[in-house]
């Protein structure tokens, strides 16, 4: 088998091509934002990730495509984070 991204081999065929494969699967499954739209805040957090002017940019020239947009929503994320901690001040 060969896996095109395994960092044993690259690409070559190995006997971690599989293993690297599986991993690189179930880290591919997971969401990278998910948010509740039933306040203010939370919808300004997901503007910020999956909101129109956000995916113009992120795949718009000069942008960072899925790069972008995971950046985008681990700053959402850790903004969230902070807002809670706050709140509970």
């Amino acid at each position: 088998m060969k896996f095109k991204d395994c960092p044993w081999c690259y690409g070559k065929g190995c006997n971690q091509c599989k293993i690297e494969l599986d991993k690189a699967m179930k880290d591919s499954m997971e969401p990278i934002f998910t948010t509740k739209l039933d306040s203010p805040e939370e919808i300004e957090l997901a503007n910020e990730v999956i909101g129109r002017e956000a995916i113009e940019k992120a795949f718009g020239p000069d942008g960072g495509g899925l790069q972008e947009v995971k950046l985008n929503a681990a700053v959402a994320s850790m903004k969230r984070v902070l807002r809670k901690q706050n709140s509970k001040k």
